[in-house]
């Protein structure tokens, strides 16, 4: 908004929706490893190289993108330089750090599906059902609730369309492993705790 105030002498809507994106996607990796001034910094970095994408760009290469979606909100997410993976691991960690013991149980919740994902993976059936005993009853309802309620909204056909184009997507930006990479989460947790015990 502000480079389009500066340099079209009027803020545009469109300006304040593309520079909002822009700053939400740069910063969704980095959220809970940067400081104000660091999310400052990326903020004000994505506006400008997203700016020049849209402006010059998208003219210059002339290829056709009305809602500057890839100039945008795929080079916002390039300059975050972040993994699936690492995003889910900086949310949760940022949830675990929360003062609201709501937004600490989401930040749990949330990731509690890749870690029984890949427990399921790793361990014997005994074990894996000495795993599941832990969890608490109203934790396994509500669970199991929010599984068959997406599941009931799912569709066969745009979900094997959507796989196949989040596939090409995120090996587009880098991630070999394409939606492998959000289990990758747990690997990042175990790592991380091993890592607080060495400190």
């Amino acid at each position: 908004m502000i480079i389009d105030w500066v340099l079209n002498k009027k803020p545009t809507t469109v300006g304040v929706c593309t520079g909002a994106v822009a700053g939400l996607v740069a910063i969704t990796p980095a959220s809970g490893s940067v400081g104000i001034l660091g999310a400052i910094a990326i903020g004000a970095v994505s506006a400008i190289v997203c700016f020049w994408m849209v402006a010059y760009v998208k003219i210059k290469l002339n290829y056709d993108d009305s809602l500057d979606a890839f100039g945008v909100h795929e080079l916002a997410h390039l300059l975050g330089i972040s993994s699936e993976a690492e995003a889910n691991f900086y949310a949760y960690q940022a949830c675990l750090r929360s003062k609201n013991p709501s937004v600490r149980f989401s930040g749990y919740f949330f990731i509690m599906g890749y870690v029984l994902g890949n427990a399921k993976i790793v361990m014997t059936a005994q074990q894996f059902n000495r795993v599941k005993r832990l969890i608490r009853p109203e934790i396994k309802r509500l669970y199991i609730y929010h599984r068959y309620y997406w599941q009931a909204l799912y569709s066969p056909t745009l979900g094997a369309a959507q796989n196949w184009l989040y596939e090409l997507y995120l090996k587009g930006n880098k991630i070999e492993n394409g939606q492998k990479n959000y289990s990758q989460v747990v690997e990042l947790l175990i790592s991380y705790e091993r890592y607080k015990r060495l400190i």
